[in-house]
């Protein structure tokens, strides 16, 4: 397990209206429908378990370039039990990434550095 863990997350959200002109059935489906984007920034640290490392340094899990950036968008379906979930995801910084060159996404990016997650409920 990790020590410490270091997370923020933002989304926006959209649902779309209920169109009356286009049918019941229809409206009602559309309006059922949503859009999302968000961004997620952390990370997981285990440095400050002193037996692990040996060395126990706040300032590395306070200092942000040792945090990950993931963004993304979704698209949701309102259900009985929650929102039926599609996201896509792309790792925007990587603190993990070996060449410090490609740390930002531009430098690294081809399709399989989207995420695809598909789920029910909120995110939070």
């Amino acid at each position: 397990g990790l020590g410490s863990i270091v997370e923020l997350s933002g989304e926006l959200r959209y649902t779309f209206p209920y169109y009356q002109q286009l049918g019941e059935f229809l409206a009602t489906q559309i309006s059922r429908l949503g859009i999302t984007a968000f961004a997620d920034v952390g990370n997981g640290f285990n440095r400050l378990t002193g037996n692990l490392y040996n060395k126990s340094a706040i300032t590395d899990i306070l200092n942000p370039v040792n945090w990950a950036l993931a963004i993304g968008a979704g698209i949701r379906f309102a259900l009985p039990v929650g929102p039926a979930r599609v996201d896509f995801a792309l790792r925007a910084y990587d603190p993990m990434e070996p060449e410090p060159s490609n740390k930002w996404f531009f430098n690294r990016f081809s399709l399989g550095s989207i995420t695809t997650q598909i789920s029910i409920g909120h995110a939070f």
